[in-house]
């Protein structure tokens, strides 16, 4: 992807990032060398392994340090790195939207830079990773997944206001695009085999201000985010059987916990319940390359 279609400059071939802390096991936080109005927190092992990288994403309250210090100690224990990207408030107001052409640069770039610039600081090529968003991130993490499902081994989703579903409603309430995201182009063979766990609150029923409570979702996808956790889950199991594929999405009832990070985390431990849903889904024998063994 071009660095200059994204940000309206072009790194140089030969320009690196600037070294970041030696304390690797402490999260950190620093920008994009070439645009720094984007910043990201990282986390990494003593031995990166390009099979074990976690993304976690935000919602609208920009909640990066939040996700990134409740997932750090128990994905450094399962040994993976970690990268929280946050964007930036007053820029990337469509960020859960993926950027759509004239509302901001586009989200999903952002981040495949960060990923390269990441890569190359600790010395992983990614051809894969796993996500994680919560509420908007959530929103953020499956359209992603949809428009670049060869990049994701694995998602997990929490409490996701709504959802892009799998129809041919115009973006981002289906998959009918225009002019909205150009390159992308949706294939559901393809985003129908990524593995997906949903996490919702079984009390997250309330019609907050921050809930899209326009009609048109509330008639597909329902009243609150429970019912449209559900109706999406549904969905996107109906249309992988059409397929003849595997079911690829469940869904998960966090007992007593409303619309809260912080309640998902102590009432239900959901780092850990990630963390552990996540490993299960190894796959060994990934082909990856890492960039200091083709240094060395």
């Amino acid at each position: 992807m071009s660095v200059k279609s994204i940000f309206g400059t072009r790194r140089r071939g030969g320009d690196k990032p600037a070294a970041m802390s030696s304390e690797h096991h402490q999260v950190i936080r620093t920008h994009l060398q070439h645009d720094k109005r984007f910043s990201y927190y990282l986390q990494w092992p003593d031995s990166p392994d390009a099979r074990r990288v976690l993304v976690l994403i935000h919602g609208i309250s920009r909640n990066a340090s939040a996700l990134m210090n409740a997932f750090a100690p128990f994905a450094l224990e399962a040994g993976y790195t970690v990268i929280a990207p946050v964007f930036a408030r007053g820029i990337c107001g469509d960020f859960q939207r993926l950027g759509r052409r004239g509302k901001g640069p586009r989200a999903d770039w952002i981040l495949d830079a960060i990923l390269d610039e990441m890569g190359a600081q600790v010395g992983l090529h990614l051809p894969k990773f796993d996500v994680f968003g919560f509420s908007a991130g959530a929103q953020f993490a499956h359209r992603y997944a949809m428009a670049h499902p060869q990049r994701i081994r694995t998602m997990t989703l929490g409490s996701a206001g709504w959802y892009t579903l799998p129809n041919q409603d115009r973006y981002p309430y289906g998959l009918r695009l225009r002019r909205e995201l150009p390159g992308v182009a949706f294939a559901p063979p393809r985003f129908l085999r990524v593995p997906v766990r949903v996490y919702v609150g079984s009390a997250d029923t309330e019609r907050d201000a921050a809930l899209n409570r326009s009609r048109r979702v509330e008639k597909k996808q329902g009243p609150h985010r429970v019912a449209r956790a559900q109706t999406w889950v549904d969905t996107m199991n109906r249309c992988a059987a059409e397929l003849g594929l595997s079911q690829p999405a469940t869904l998960e009832l966090m007992p007593a916990v409303g619309h809260s990070f912080s309640e998902a985390v102590e009432k239900y431990q959901l780092p850990q319940k990630i963390m552990q849903w996540m490993t299960n889904h190894d796959q060994p024998g990934m082909e990856v390359s890492s960039a200091r063994s083709e240094e060395s």
